[in-house]
């Protein structure tokens, strides 16, 4: 995950104060007649201060003291150590320097009063700072996460990109309530059944995990973000009916583009087929070579639906309402009719309204790259092999023709190719497509009675003899429907294409029938032979393949869980690779990439939700 505003801790965290408070603390139990050792002192207060008086007083009934007494007769000792016993560990200010150099903000947030300010002026440390919030602020104390959202409210932060930096658990469940990362500083390993997304026992460690990799520059990791909007400067919009794979040249482009950046953020095996589907491969650390080998696989091209390029592509922070795509031509994406309210406080990437933006699937394609390079890049995430595929055709259905899936070497596989990254989607539509071409018989006007069979009028009834509301604008969910996609026709001839689109087989298998019954029909009215129905199916639907392992779904739950996405089943009204992969011996259910509305001029990506779906990639391929 790419943080840029990081939130401090102080005692414990950026500051050596544990000794100081456990000296203190010993005083004050001595006030009260309770003696303990250093050590034991020190382990209790680094958990929480108040459960350390809590402990002691459950321990000597004989103390009659109430919680708050006793805080008093620590605070009676707490003052009397100057300011010089307050230090900040050796790499504070690598750490702190290291954020501002990579254009991020520090905050503080600590219950100490105005001590804390002081050192850090003492120490030179204040200017690396944005903001503070100390307990003369008169917020709730941790972990009720009255503070942070203060912060981030004030300054318009995306809490995506906050991570909450702290040595004890009150700290990360502060930022976990207030919807942020936490990274715990944690060199006793006193929290080590605490689930956090990050661990760390030093913070040089947590410099090079958290800081340094969102450097740019030589040897340093490229934002997921840069990556993307690098893609889509290339126009890749399949086109039907060529013959060739791929169908448009710029995909073999963009093809050799990802082959050159796959091998110099170092993945092996880096290849391109004859037919442009680029391959690579991430090998085993150093003990994981058992483990099964999982492909990770997005598609190159993007829909002919609208203009493909040039995106003209801009980035901003979401505050709500509609958005203005184009203001000279009046292309707006408006809040409601785009259900944009759940995107607040995200940062998108939208267009001028005058092409699609190719987040389906260029986004799929950048999260990766990223994912890859990070894990090449730390080299301490334990993963087994990871094997990396990119797609030429998928939006013309083609995306898994020539798939080398024997080569590829995956035993099980995830698509990035869908929408919100808190939807899981492991079952789609059957899929068929229909083409329907009317043969008629055309004679002139004057004479045509008895004779003329208008090709043309024959299609409009062959098509309202289909289910007059089974069609796209009119279902959702598990709803299927028959599309009519295309029409071209005179009077002595008409072509129809349509789709043909159901979850459940019997129904897909019933639709298709009832292609044929009406010709067959209308046959019996104008003649045998007018009316030729030509079906072709496309895809299955891919759960039950996915069934049959539904561990392979299980690791992506808990994968999205513990990046703090809570993930939800959703059934796709389409179809992906993994689709036919899956009935190629490749389970392969479809994971979200931050984008929506695609295939149209509409269409916007979360920059927020890509880079959290780097580190849920990053989660998926690890062994813990």
């Amino acid at each position: 995950m790419l943080y840029t505003h990081f939130f401090w801790d102080f005692d414990g965290t950026l500051y050596d104060t544990y000794g100081r408070i456990t000296r203190a603390l010993m005083k004050g139990l001595a006030d009260m007649g309770i003696q303990t050792d250093f050590d034991t002192a020190f382990h209790r207060v680094k958990k929480s201060l108040g459960e350390a008086l809590n402990m002691y007083l459950s321990e000597h009934p004989e103390v009659r003291k109430t919680p708050d007494e006793a805080m008093l007769c620590y605070r009676a000792h707490s003052e009397e150590e100057d300011l010089s016993s307050i230090q900040p560990y050796a790499d504070t200010r690598k750490v702190l320097e290291a954020v501002v150099q990579m254009g991020g903000k520090n905050y503080l947030y600590t219950h100490r009063g105005q001590s804390a300010i002081d050192a850090l002026k003492r120490d030179e440390l204040h200017p690396l700072f944005t903001d503070f919030v100390i307990s003369t602020h008169g917020f709730p104390a941790k972990p009720a996460p009255d503070a942070l959202n203060h912060l981030c409210e004030k300054h318009k932060l995306d809490k995506q990109a906050c991570v909450m930096v702290g040595d004890r658990s009150i700290d990360l469940d502060a930022g976990k309530n207030a919807g942020m990362q936490g990274a715990l500083y944690d060199p006793d390993h006193l929290y080590d059944h605490y689930e956090t997304a990050h661990r760390f026992d030093t913070l040089a460690g947590l410099k090079n995990a958290l800081i340094d990799q969102n450097k740019k520059g030589e040897g340093q990791m490229e934002r997921v973000e840069e990556r993307f909007l690098r893609y889509v400067k290339i126009d890749t919009t399949s086109l039907e009916d060529t013959g060739k794979c791929p169908s448009c040249e710029n995909q073999r482009v963009l093809a050799d583009m990802l082959a050159q950046e796959l091998k110099e953020i170092g993945m092996q095996e880096v290849r391109v087929s004859e037919h442009g589907y680029v391959y690579a491969a991430l090998p085993a650390t150093p003990g994981c070579e058992n483990e099964k080998v999982l492909g990770l696989i997005a598609h190159m091209d993007t829909s002919n639906a609208v203009p493909g390029g040039p995106v003209n592509a801009r980035q901003f922070l979401y505050e709500g309402g509609d958005i203005v795509l184009n203001e000279e031509k009046h292309i707006v994406m408006g809040e409601k009719e785009f259900d944009l309210a759940p995107l607040k406080g995200q940062e998108l990437i939208v267009t001028d309204g005058l092409t699609l933006l190719g987040a389906d699937d260029k986004a799929g394609i950048a999260e990766i790259m990223a994912a890859c390079e990070y894990l090449i890049c730390h080299p301490e995430v334990k993963h087994g092999r990871v094997m990396v595929g990119f797609t030429p055709d998928e939006e013309i259905g083609a995306g898994a023709d020539l798939f080398d899936v024997e080569g590829f070497g995956a035993e099980y596989a995830y698509t990035l190719d869908g929408a919100a990254i808190d939807e899981m989607e492991y079952e789609n539509f059957n899929a068929a497509s229909a083409v329907v071409k009317i043969k008629g018989n055309s004679i002139h006007p004057g004479s045509a009675k008895n004779k003329m069979i208008n090709a043309a009028t024959v299609g409009m009834q062959f098509h309202g003899m289909l289910p007059v509301r089974e069609t796209p604008e009119n279902t959702e969910s598990y709803e299927g429907f028959a599309h009519l996609v295309e029409i071209q026709g005179e009077t002595d001839h008409c072509v129809m294409k349509y789709i043909i689109r159901d979850h459940d087989m019997d129904l897909f298998n019933a639709r298709k029938a009832r292609f044929e019954k009406i010709a067959e029909y209308l046959n019996g009215v104008y003649g045998e032979g007018t009316v030729q129905v030509t079906l072709r199916d496309s895809y299955y639907n891919m759960k039950e393949k996915i069934m049959e392992c539904p561990w392979v779904l299980d690791r992506a739950y808990k994968a999205l869980e513990s990046c703090g996405v809570h993930a939800h089943p959703v059934a796709i009204r389409g179809g992906t690779d993994g689709a036919r992969l899956s009935f190629m011996g490749l389970p392969c259910p479809n994971l979200g990439t931050g984008g929506g509305n695609y295939h149209g001029v509409h269409e916007y990506l979360s920059v927020t939700q890509m880079r959290k779906m780097v580190e849920v990639i990053v989660k998926l391929v690890s062994v813990s």
